[in-house]
């Protein structure tokens, strides 16, 4: 899609619309949070929904904000390296040292991303002083196998996996109707006994690598209609 009107002329409020928008989806809200009227909201954000000078600007926008081939293996990579390192710190109290969580060093807040939930338990824990109310806080990171495996995946460093839907990976056993098959390939019904015949002679002669590894695997056999 493409504009003749230069981003240029797009007003202020346009742009952090334009901004806004591509980044959550949500045109009425985007509006208002541009800074025009809550009250003409929807009939704003429909207009320019139809302005192709906008709709060219929100399509590039959303374009330099798509994540790349690069930057998704430079993430996985980080993920696949990360560890609890840079969210620990060692404090002295009285009774000992003590390893807690903190998110506000520097460290920590270059590797949130690598965070994927943080939880919290508050309790109250009677002691000799008296009641003192306990917070436990647990921290999850993605899982740095999943990155390695996706990157392996990405890499292609995996041989092409090929799967069987229909057979749960079960012996196969084939029964073909080469007696139908010869009628649609126009083979005379004098000859069709003969065909049939010699298509499981065929057949029969087969290597099978099922019969050799499962016992019992029936040998596929053709018959006529």
């Amino acid at each position: 899609m493409s504009s003749s009107v230069p981003a240029t002329a797009l007003s202020r409020r346009k742009k952090r619309f334009i901004d806004l928008f591509a980044e959550s989806g949500q045109a009425v809200e985007s509006v208002e949070k541009a800074g025009y009227s809550p009250r003409r909201s929807a009939e704003i954000a429909k207009e320019f929904l139809k302005d192709p000078a906008i709709l060219a600007a929100v399509e590039q926008r959303t374009r330099m904000a798509s994540i790349t081939r690069p930057e998704a293996l430079m993430r996985l990579t980080e993920i696949g390296r990360g560890s609890m390192q840079s969210f620990l710190e060692v404090v002295s109290t009285p009774a000992g040292e003590q390893v807690r969580i903190n998110l506000t060093s520097e460290e920590a807040q270059q590797n949130l991303h690598l965070i994927k939930s943080v939880s919290q338990q508050c309790y109250t824990m009677q002691t000799a002083d008296g009641p003192v109310e306990v917070v436990e806080t647990g921290l999850e990171l993605h899982c740095a196998m999943t990155a390695i495996d996706h990157i392996l995946h990405l890499l292609g460093e995996y041989p092409a996996q090929k799967y069987d839907y229909t057979t749960n990976g079960q012996p196969i056993n084939t029964v073909l109707d080469i007696g139908r098959v010869a009628r649609q390939l126009g083979i005379a019904d004098e000859h069709v006994a003969g065909f049939v015949t010699a298509v499981n002679a065929a057949v029969q002669a087969l290597p099978s690598e099922s019969n050799h590894d499962t016992p019992g695997t029936a040998t596929p056999a053709a018959a006529a209609a």
